[in-house]
């Protein structure tokens, strides 16, 4: 059994029922664009039985590890994300999650939860750093050798011809 499946049979027996759920959980394969969680993820929720079914309350705490953008430094940040979020036993596709018999998996609602809140561009900046500078400065960058008179790209002749 999944340590981000919970038991709710209790809950669903019982109109207006809630429980405190402490999960400290590995999620694998959590990353986005370079950014990615190999800590353990903790979850504090409220769970609560409601005429729809079970919502689901609360925070998701991640340490995300990447590196920066720009000086490729490597940086670590930590985040917490609130959910309030409904499962059902017969599911509306892409607004609410099901409930599989009496349980409920919460590793989709922590997917969807944590990447959302994940940096596509993590920056020393970010995470609050400020002494960031390019990996390769910008005057030591290399300039391309076309020769004068020689022809560009013919993809971008068309701009040639804007008039600004």
């Amino acid at each position: 059994m999944s340590a981000l499946r919970i038991d709710v049979a209790d809950l669903l027996a019982h109109r207006g029922a809630r429980r405190v759920v402490r999960l400290e959980a590995p999620v694998d394969g959590l990353a986005v664009s370079g950014v990615r969680i190999d800590a353990p993820i903790v979850l504090d929720l409220l769970l609560e039985r409601v005429p729809e079914g079970i919502v689901v309350r609360g925070t998701i705490h991640a340490r995300w590890d990447a590196e920066c953008g720009t000086c490729l430094r490597e940086l670590a940040a930590e985040i917490d994300v609130t959910v309030s979020e409904l499962f059902q036993t017969v599911p509306v596709d892409g607004e609410t999650y099901p409930i599989e018999g009496h349980e409920l998996d919460l590793d989709q609602l922590v997917r969807d939860a944590v990447l959302l809140d994940l940096p596509l561009v993590p920056t020393c900046e970010g995470v609050g750093l400020s002494d960031c500078a390019p990996a390769i400065p910008l005057a030591d960058t290399p300039e391309p050798d076309v020769p004068d008179g020689a022809p560009g790209d013919p993809r971008w002749a068309v701009l040639s011809e804007l008039e600004l």
